[in-house]
């Protein structure tokens, strides 16, 4: 496990179930998910991650043209999470209709923006 996961999921998850105990919120699951979610999501984007660092490193690719190449997969993604996910099921809508609307909206963004690769 990341380092900045040791640290910031005990504190999060103790906050979060100590919300959900003195309100009426009672979902806790969906909250750890998107912090741990935002933190694979930084560490993946972070120029300075180590773990980008290596990828770079091992591909022998420039640093920067690197992490420009994966950043249009990490933000759609990313949308699609928060506007098919996370506000649904904030809202109350169930989560198996989020997961297929933001699947859906993954394969038409493939289709419509990808590109085939010739091998």
């Amino acid at each position: 496990m990341k380092s900045y996961l040791k640290k910031i999921l005990p504190v999060s998850i103790f906050l979060i179930i100590l919300i959900s105990f003195f309100t009426e919120i009672q979902p806790v699951v969906p909250p750890i998910v998107a912090i741990l979610a935002g933190a694979s999501w930084g560490d993946h984007c972070s120029p300075i991650s180590d773990t980008t660092i290596m990828s770079s490193m091992t591909c022998a690719s420039d640093h920067i043209d690197h992490v420009r190449t994966q950043m249009p997969y990490a933000l759609t993604t990313a949308f699609a999470a928060m506007v098919f996910g996370y506000i649904p099921i904030g809202f109350g809508l169930p989560p198996f209709i989020s997961w297929i609307t933001g699947f859906l909206f993954l394969i038409f963004f493939i289709n419509k923006f990808g590109k085939r690769v010739q091998i």
